[in-house]
């Protein structure tokens, strides 16, 4: 055992002093694991006196930061822990940092606690956590959106909103477990395999809102209003997100070459292939492509392909490079490309897509507030 003394007593008055000692012993009767283990409490002299475990003088404070994300929820786990039980006994540790963190074992152990704190409550403790993980993290580029609204959450200006000890231990476990973004891949697998499921697409809308990410709710609750050539839902469409565009858009279908005409159907009326930006027609039997820039227009016009337009791009200028690419004869303002040239028939007749309750319609509502 190591002995630990915290000096200045003599300052204070009989009431004060009584009262400090009172809590040491207080915290010296928790049980948890997580709380460095306090004993055999006394005053000397001037000074509080205590035992406690001869550990390594090594603390959070000396891991090199920024920490992955793992590693630094694997310690607030362990803190909050321990604040669990320190918060459960009617105690405020008042010191909770990365020099109060030490290590039996692997296990995180919050120590050091201030007893002589008077003024805040177990709600200052949650924002201290909060803060030291946000530090903990800081020039980390990937932080996931659910760890950054927990913190957001604990750090909160207003003491009543900041979540309980229990409260955050529970939404930390869940999404370890359980990890929101794991939830967002289900989505997405559930509208790569029925994307014409406006139920899931809009649960999911009302998903990306309540964690974080306006753009892309907004993106979505536009394209569901907005025509072929949308200047409004193009602001929304930053090209580098273009793959997510093309799982969850709806899209519009342009030069059809055996229709000869710009088809009325939406991107997310097509059958899904196992690519996401290649999807299947069956009124005309050819595969449409989700075509991302006038490049890969004019190389579609070239093929003589179908194509749906991604809407960070122009309905003209992506018509225009189209008909570069493939040279087909202009009528009026329509392209029309020549026939398939032969030995490449269309392939096999596919069934049309089923329209089936989604991911959406099963759990509509959950994310509402």
């Amino acid at each position: 055992m190591a002995t630990r003394y915290i000096p200045g007593l003599s300052a204070l008055d009989e009431r004060s002093r009584t009262k400090r000692f009172a809590r040491m012993r207080a915290f010296g009767a928790l049980a948890s694991p997580h709380v460095l283990p306090i004993a055999n409490v006394r005053i000397e002299g001037d000074r509080l006196a205590y035992d406690e475990p001869a550990l390594s003088p090594m603390t959070f404070a000396d891991e090199a930061t920024p920490l992955s994300v793992a590693r630094v929820c694997e310690v607030a786990e362990g803190v909050l822990r321990a604040l669990v039980a320190i918060h459960a006994a009617g105690l405020v540790h008042h010191n909770v940092q990365p020099r109060a963190i030490r290590f039996i074992g692997t296990t995180p152990c919050l120590g050091d606690p201030d007893v002589g704190g008077e003024a805040s409550s177990a709600a200052a403790d949650i924002h201290a956590l909060g803060v030291m993980m946000q530090e903990a993290l800081t020039g980390r580029l990937d932080p996931p959106v659910w760890l950054v609204d927990l913190l957001a959450r604990a750090t909160d200006p207003d003491p009543a909103r900041r979540p309980t000890a229990d409260a955050m231990l529970v939404a930390l476990r869940a999404a370890l477990l359980d990890p929101p973004q794991g939830l967002e891949q289900r989505f997405l697998a559930e509208l790569r395999t029925n994307p014409i499921d406006r139920a899931t697409r809009m649960v999911y809308t009302d998903w990306l809102e309540e964690h974080g990410d306006p753009t892309r709710a907004s993106f979505l609750r536009r394209d569901e209003v907005a025509g072929p050539d949308d200047a409004e839902l193009r602001t929304l469409a930053p090209p580098d997100d273009a793959a997510w565009r093309a799982v969850t858009s709806r899209a519009p279908i342009s030069q059809c070459v055996e229709l000869a005409v710009r088809c009325p159907k939406r991107w997310d009326a097509l059958v899904a292939t196992a690519v996401d930006d290649v999807r299947h027609c069956t009124t005309c039997q050819q595969d449409v492509y989700f075509v991302t820039s006038v490049d890969e227009a004019r190389r579609r016009g070239a093929l003589r392909q179908c194509i749906a337009i991604d809407a960070s791009l122009t309905r003209h200028a992506t018509d225009q490079a189209y008909r570069w690419g493939g040279s087909p004869e202009i009528v009026g303002s329509v392209a029309v490309a020549p026939p398939m040239l032969r030995g490449n028939p269309p392939g096999p007749r596919r069934p049309e897509p089923p329209v089936k309750p989604g991911l959406g319609a099963r759990i509509k509502g959950w994310f509402k507030r």
